[in-house]
């Protein structure tokens, strides 16, 4: 895991909310919102490591709770046309391959649907740009 701030600061946070009178479903919604947090603030911080380690581990708690909704938005963010190429000077399609990547090995019945959902690939000047439709 990337050492930067943001990911310390998960650390921390995690050690704060881990309590076991806590229903299990209480806290992956809250392990989700507080990834889901750090991702933008990575993004909005131009914070290149802390941006990549959170967005994967945001996709991989995502996965384990089977929110189908999530990560399309998530691909959908990644994916959307007009958005600049990369995101903390990564490239969002191949941060968008990690993703669809890891769906697939976590959960095949999603990227399955996902795939048959009318994933498309467009191509703008030399970049292909997927969207979902």
């Amino acid at each position: 895991m990337s050492s930067g701030p943001l990911t310390r600061l998960l650390k921390r946070m995690r050690r704060q909310t881990a309590a076991s009178e806590v229903a299990p479903q209480v806290s992956r919604a809250v392990k989700e919102c507080q990834l889901e947090q750090l991702v933008h603030c990575a993004e909005q911080l131009g914070n290149l490591h802390d941006y990549q380690t959170l967005l994967n581990l945001y996709v991989e708690a995502l996965c384990e709770s089977g929110s189908e909704r999530k990560l399309k938005n998530v691909i959908n963010e990644l994916s959307r046309s007009g958005a600049p190429l990369q995101v903390c000077g990564l490239r969002r399609a191949a941060l968008c391959d990690d993703v669809i990547q890891t769906i697939k090995q976590r959960q095949p019945a999603i990227a399955s649907r996902i795939a048959s959902g009318s994933t498309t690939a467009t191509s703008i000047g030399n970049t292909m740009i997927r969207t979902l439709f």
